[in-house]
């Protein structure tokens, strides 16, 4: 599997005006959704690899909430201090046990932080923001059903 520090994966919601970057390093090609909830996409292979190509299946996966882009119901998510110096603490309680990602991105979309949750009903994830500069960021929480963004401003 081929990784590259500059490669990203990114969704846009208003037609490529603003872009949100939701992973890097993977290089996945041919991503395409069948509907909302079902997605694939293909290993990238170059032509002089011979090995067998993956195809990976996206199913009630955190992307498949970021795709949909409908709202995250019924989960509480709080996020102190806010505004923050140094740490924010991110808390989520969610009546039912799923996969979340919690994102970090600058006010451009550029993904600062991924962390990825199995079957959990509850995080509680602190965010280390003492080195970034002074400005707004976004958190975004995901599960399959939909994704919840919140501002974050850094002091």
């Amino acid at each position: 599997f081929y990784s590259n520090p500059n490669w990203r994966t990114q969704i846009s919601y208003d037609r490529g005006d603003t872009w949100l970057t939701v992973n890097t390093g993977d290089k996945a090609t041919y991503l395409s959704f069948n509907n909302p909830g079902t997605g694939y996409a293909t290993q990238f292979n170059s032509l002089s690899d011979t090995s067998k190509t993956l195809i990976f299946r996206y199913a009630g996966n955190p992307l498949t909430g970021l795709i949909k882009n409908t709202p995250l119901l019924n989960v509480d998510i709080q996020i102190s201090p806010n505004p923050a110096t140094d740490v924010a603490q991110i808390t989520l309680h969610a009546p039912f046990i799923d996969d979340y990602w919690i994102l970090l991105n600058d006010i451009s979309g550029n993904l600062i932080m991924k962390e990825s949750y199995r079957q959990v009903s509850e995080i509680y994830h602190q965010i280390d923001i003492g080195q970034l500069p002074s400005g707004i960021y976004l958190v975004t929480v995901a599960n399959e059903q939909g994704m919840r963004t919140e501002k974050l401003v850094r002091l």
